[in-house]
């Protein structure tokens, strides 16, 4: 029989909007698994997050969501990154913390196992060092410190945070070659392993009962596909650049718009305007599928000539091969090995002529592949991995 192991997950945003929530669920077969959300405290929560403060006059602070798995919304005096500034006040909110936390432990009987602590950024770094005897993992999956949005000032911070982290930690998981490589040089017990997939999720997508969605349906094939948020890192300018070239294709983008800069939304809005280009926005996983069930090509356009775009392993690369999609990618170093079983382009021509060659392809052969591929990255077998390390070091 496995021994039983617990689980403390910090979450860096709200559980109904955390996008790694299958990264998390094959933890409940090894023990209780605590959901922390985002913290509440009255200064910055009354003003801005109003419903972390309802949780807590509503009492409505730990929830049990399925068979082991929890959720708590902790309270603090001070908002974290506030607090950081103040080393005082930083102590007077982790001593809050800590009273509670103990408390759900006991109540959750979490005290008889092992206790693992899981983080996701810098920022987080104080409740890594909460608890004595639990084994901490970091699990970073991006060079936060070279943010694009983020300020100069802002950057040197998180770096620093970072260091100090990296030193806490007893695991470091990474999701790309290059963080593990960087991260390897402060924390010699660091791991590397990709991002995973909800393989059964995206993979239905098969099921002759997911039909294409009447909102795509009348769309002129082909029709090339982008599933994820517009943001900063995607290349937008190339795009933009590729809709106008190729009217003859047409072009559909589903996900949030969180683009922040100026020249990446001008780029963006002259690109929204054009007859082939659709932009359906964010949809929820219901509706999800029978939209990118459209898709004759998927693409993975982010931009290679940023030092955090060098970093990124793009999660959409195991979901489109869930999908049996042929994939185009920008000339991403960490999908250089994949490079055949998708087509990674170097300049914006050979991106235009990759797809050429994907809409030609007809090879049942490459979508076992691809399928194959995908199922070895599912998000349970990195669960199983990741186990295999916390075993190793507890």
């Amino acid at each position: 029989m496995e021994q039983e192991i617990n689980f403390i997950v910090f979450l860096t945003t709200d559980w109904d909007k955390f996008h790694r929530k299958s990264s998390l669920l094959p933890l409940t077969k090894y023990g209780n698994v605590l959901l922390v959300q985002r913290t509440a405290d009255i200064p910055v929560s009354s003003l801005f997050f109003h419903e972390r403060i309802v949780d807590i006059i509503k009492r409505k602070r730990v929830s049990n969501l399925s068979e082991n798995l929890f959720l708590f919304r902790p309270f603090a005096l001070i908002h974290e990154i506030i607090a950081e500034e103040i080393p005082l006040m930083t102590k007077i909110n982790q001593s809050i913390l800590k009273k509670q936390f103990l408390k759900i432990i006991q109540n959750l009987n979490m005290h008889s196992a092992p206790l693992v602590l899981i983080v996701y950024h810098p920022f987080q770094i104080n409740f890594a060092n909460i608890f004595d005897g639990s084994l901490v993992i970091y699990e970073c999956y991006d060079e936060y410190s070279e943010d694009p949005t983020f300020s100069p000032r802002k950057k040197r911070k998180v770096y620093n945070m970072e260091q100090k982290l990296l030193e806490i930690s007893d695991v470091v998981i990474t999701t790309s070659n290059g963080l593990y490589n960087n991260k390897k040089i402060k924390n010699t017990s660091t791991y590397f392993l990709p991002n995973g997939v909800d393989y059964n999720f995206f993979a239905s997508i098969h099921d002759d009962n997911v039909k294409i969605s009447n909102t795509v349906k009348s769309i002129t094939h082909p029709i090339i596909g982008f599933l994820g948020d517009v943001n900063d890192t995607r290349d937008i300018k190339m795009l933009n650049w590729l809709t106008s070239k190729r009217s003859d294709w047409s072009f559909i983008f589903i996900g949030k718009n969180k683009l922040t800069s100026e020249i990446e939304r001008r780029y963006f809005e002259e690109m929204k305007q054009k007859k082939n280009v659709y932009i359906i926005g964010w949809l929820p996983e219901d509706e999800l599928l029978s939209v990118c069930k459209s898709f004759d090509v998927g693409l993975i356009p982010s931009k290679v000539d940023s030092t955090f775009g060098k970093y990124m392993f793009p999660n959409k690369l195991f979901e489109y091969l869930a999908m049996g999609l042929p994939i185009v990618s920008t000339d991403m170093p960490e999908l250089r090995p994949f490079n055949g079983l998708i087509k990674v382009s170097k300049t914006k021509e050979d991106f235009e002529n990759n797809i050429n060659l994907s809409l030609k392809e007809k090879s049942s052969e490459f979508t076992m592949q691809r399928l194959q591929m995908s199922r070895d990255n599912s998000w349970q077998k990195r669960c199983e991995k990741i186990m295999d390390i916390v075993n190793n070091h507890i």
